[in-house]
């Protein structure tokens, strides 16, 4: 189908059925997915990359990713980022086992941000710290979390 109009300089979006989706973009309301270019010009070649467990919808990790890391994410399936601090590719897992396997990817709308929801290898564990998540540090500002995953209630 031929590409919709894009903003000036930004990315071309083309329209695609449900059953051509590809992981370059989201599913939107009206069944159609949106394909979409990355904008890699942002954030110095960079985009954040948020992982979500695919089955338990559990956030995992964020990490960068370049349009090297992309490349290489979309060729073997498996997440790789972007290290800011070595300045090289890392494949999330390479030398722990504990890969994360591309189940489906979207992409914001701003172009700039990427979703990845990802299935856990190996022990399952993603944290360098050896932990599920990274994300199991509450602020001392915020005090504990709530059981139910539900915020209190503010008066």
């Amino acid at each position: 189908m031929p590409a919709a109009a894009a903003p000036a300089g930004g990315p071309k979006r083309d329209e695609q059925s449900p059953d051509e989706q590809s992981p370059d973009g989201p599913a939107r309301a009206d069944d159609t997915t949106t394909m979409t270019t990355i904008d890699f010009t942002k954030f110095h070649g960079l985009v954040p990359a948020v992982v979500q467990d695919a089955e338990t919808r559990d956030v995992l990790m964020v990490g960068f990713m370049n349009q090297e890391a992309w490349d290489v994410t979309r060729r073997t399936g498996y997440v790789t980022f972007f290290s800011r601090t070595r300045n090289t590719l890392w494949t999330k897992g390479e030398t722990s086992g504990n890969k994360l396997e591309v189940a489906k990817v979207w992409v914001d709308c701003d172009d700039d941000t990427i979703l990845v929801e990802a299935r856990c290898l190996g022990d399952g564990n993603v944290c360098h710290t050896g932990a599920r998540t990274c994300f199991h540090e509450v602020p001392a500002t915020l005090g504990q979390p709530q059981v139910s995953g539900q915020p209190e209630a503010r008066s």
